[in-house]
């Protein structure tokens, strides 16, 4: 096989392998037209096909050990924004910080703010990627109202028609997400509602020097009817963590609530708030704190992703101190329920599974989940039964 045989492609390089996968060849495919033809043939001859945007998140997969072809979506960079619905269409190769500079002339934003850098729009999509805003807004799938699709046989597909067949759950693309062994479908565009920029955005941040205050937080947050249009804690202050996992993490932790509206709606509901449950050292900022939007685990470290019951992420927190005999960075959004810890990838593979196995404990036992969401690559085979629930 070569790239005669396979049109718009051209044999992987250096800078094209990934981390434990070889590539062996890069489609380029400037159109639907070459798109569809590409993902036809690769459908025909079972060839491994990955879709790739920025890239941010391909540590989120079980890559196999060969990637037939790596799929460059850069040329998919179309957006449009329809002034009488509000609403934009957006290629699934364009980043998302591009959208949100472009959709800011017009006034208007989308709702998604994930931490991952050089995020696109597909990947989010595909992944199901949220930061804080998902506490007010919901995850991307409440934002979408079309995409087209393509299917590993070539076949065109959208949202809207499988919401017709279907129902409305299939407006989360998370289907699409391509995991090898199973063949690739590759998001092409999506349509999105927009929102209107906010006058005000304000930061009520305060420490914790005691986590378990967040037991009774999120009931006082809800009564005081203040409506933060995010609410994260960090679990604990990870700002200064030189290593992963280890008993000199600093204690205690942060929490931070953003609130967005009018200049006169944000400042009366910040002050209601500190009326209400007695913020004597919060920080009001117009700048988020440092790790706002930012996951606690870093390139080689083992990152876990939490989902928990609303507002147990405190207990979670504490829970996994207790088994696993050290402090372990937690962050995430107390609304949501979603949250994030890491582990070091230097553990011996035994040590590490016995605290995978103690953290699957600990959340099942609170009606939650652990699973890796993110490892190096030497942890592949380890880490494999817990990338699943």
């Amino acid at each position: 096989m070569s790239t005669f045989d396979l049109p718009s492609c051209r044999e992987g390089g250096l800078a094209d392998q990934l981390a434990g996968s070889a590539v062996r060849y890069v489609g380029v495919p400037q159109d639907l037209s070459e798109l569809r033809g590409l993902m036809r043939i690769a459908h025909a001859r079972d060839l491994v096909l990955l879709p790739r945007g920025g890239g941010s998140k391909l540590s989120w997969l079980d890559l196999p050990p060969v990637v037939d072809i790596l799929l460059d979506l850069s040329a998919f960079d179309h957006r449009r924004y329809d002034t009488q619905t509000a609403c934009v269409t957006v290629g699934a190769g364009v980043r998302i910080d591009v959208i949100a500079q472009e959709l800011s002339v017009h006034g208007r934003r989308l709702a998604l703010d994930p931490p991952s850098a050089r995020a696109t729009l597909g990947g989010i999509m595909v992944t199901g990627e949220t930061g804080p805003l998902a506490h007010w807004f919901g995850p991307p799938a409440a934002l979408v109202t079309d995409a087209t699709v393509v299917l590993p046989d070539g076949t065109i597909t959208s949202v809207a028609d499988r919401v017709q067949l279907l129902g409305g759950s299939v407006c989360d693309l998370r289907w699409a997400y391509p995991g090898w062994p199973h063949p690739a479908c590759c998001v092409v565009d999506v349509t999105l509602q927009t929102h209107p920029l906010p006058e005000a955005r304000l930061w009520v941040t305060f420490p914790l020097p005691e986590p378990i205050r967040l037991a009774g937080l999120r009931e006082d947050i809800t009564a005081a009817n203040v409506a933060p249009a995010a609410v994260e804690i960090d679990l604990p202050s990870t700002s200064g963590r030189r290593g992963g996992l280890g008993p000199t993490a600093p204690p205690g932790g942060a929490v931070s609530m953003l609130f967005e509206g009018s200049s006169v709606s944000v400042h009366h509901r910040t002050r209601e708030l500190a009326r209400r449950i007695g913020l004597d050292d919060a920080q009001p900022s117009g700048h988020p704190p440092a790790w706002w939007g930012r996951y606690p685990f870093r390139l080689g470290e083992v990152a876990l992703r939490l989902h928990t019951p609303d507002g147990q992420l405190h207990a979670v927190h504490d829970a996994l101190a207790g088994a696993l005999g050290a402090t372990v960075p937690v962050r995430g959004s107390m609304g949501s329920g979603l949250g994030w810890a890491c582990l070091p990838g230097d553990l011996p593979p035994l040590r590490l599974i016995s605290k995978l196995e103690a953290a699957r404990e600990i959340l099942l036992a609170r009606g939650g989940t652990a699973v890796v969401q993110a490892a190096p690559h030497h942890l592949r085979e380890v880490v494999g039964p817990y990338r699943h629930p």
